[in-house]
């Protein structure tokens, strides 16, 4: 039986337990946001731009003064999510060491896949424009100009040109060549991609991003790592050999809930890590509580003890800029 006298040594195991379980996730999703501590609920952001060019300053004259491109406005509002578990009685009767610690595994798994797939859906359903997720909230997907994230006709502050980041029928699962041209058409998108003035907005794609579909993964690496064409040509250059660096996201092709829809499994991303305009604020780290024996944390009815996890934490994007969405 687990007594109270053994509680101090079960609270320090099952708080390794947690993180061994929350560390199980790759924060693949996370390594796409641009990641900060903030003390407030609701947070204000505007993209700033000026223009892409230096003006002539004459021998003794005066520089010019740049003029700034304010952007659209954004608002992000934290949200909290929390798991709990409880151990029975039984569970302690029985020494269940190895049950209630899987049982705290799964919750530290659980709140790491929850905040990967929350950053995952701005790039599932950025075209839909929002979701509602498996809470049954509405979530927004909408840039700063009230459109969908990706959108063939975004506009701009200081300027009337639009600009595309969404392109249709230019999956990566078809020949070769049809997997260079959709390539090529995205990259062809950052090419055009500009800023609030109109101008062409220096930023680079340096990664791919798909689903974790068999598929669309082996395309991907066979477009990226063969140092010859791939379409049984001998001694032609891949043009594309090591140009990006590819990145999976599980849940890319999952509803709501997290369940896999193999209709999104050919969907991919060209994108500007080095550039994202996407956000994650952190009110509150990821905090485990487990139950404590001087404080009356066994339930009275049940004699049952629980452990719970807490986050809160708001994401979005200052704009699409960085992105380019393909399908199939």
């Amino acid at each position: 039986m687990i007594t109270t006298g053994e509680f101090k040594d079960l609270v320090e195991n099952t708080n390794i337990a947690f993180w061994k379980g929350y560390d199980k996730v790759d924060a693949i999703a996370e390594s796409l946001y641009n990641v900060s501590k903030t003390d407030s609920l609701m947070s204000v952001h505007s993209e700033m731009e000026m223009s892409e060019y230096a003006h002539k300053k004459d021998e003794g004259g005066k520089h010019h003064k740049a003029e700034l491109g304010q952007g659209y406005t954004v608002i992000f509002r934290q949200e909290e999510e929390g798991e709990m578990i409880s151990v029975t009685k039984k569970m302690r009767v029985g020494d269940k060491y190895d049950e209630i610690s899987r049982l705290v595994t799964s919750i530290g798994k659980a709140q790491h896949r929850r905040i990967e797939l929350n950053l995952t859906h701005q790039f599932t359903f950025g075209a839909a424009g929002s979701y509602t997720n498996m809470d049954g909230d509405l979530v927004l997907c909408k840039s700063g100009d009230g459109l969908p994230y990706f959108h063939t006709a975004h506009t701009l502050t200081k300027s009337n040109k639009t600009y595309s980041n969404l392109l249709t029928n230019n999956g990566l699962t078809g020949t070769a060549e049809q997997n260079r041209t959709a390539l090529s058409n995205a990259e062809r998108l950052f090419v055009n991609m500009k800023n609030n003035f109109g101008q062409r907005l220096s930023i680079r794609p340096d990664t791919i991003i798909t689903s974790d579909d068999p598929d669309i993964v082996n395309a991907v690496q066979e477009m990226l790592y063969s140092t010859v064409k791939t379409d049984g040509s001998n001694g032609t250059i891949n043009v594309n050999a090591k140009k990006y660096e590819h990145l999976i996201l599980p849940d890319l092709d999952t509803d709501s809930n997290g369940v896999k829809v193999p209709a999104k499994a050919g969907d991919w991303f060209l994108v500007s890590k080095a550039d994202s305009r996407a956000i994650m604020e952190v009110a509150q780290a990821v905090q485990l509580t487990p139950p404590n024996i001087n404080a009356n944390s066994e339930d009275f009815d049940t004699e049952s003890w629980s452990w719970k996890v807490n986050a809160m934490y708001s994401y979005g994007w200052l704009d699409s800029k960085f992105v380019v969405r393909s399908n199939e």
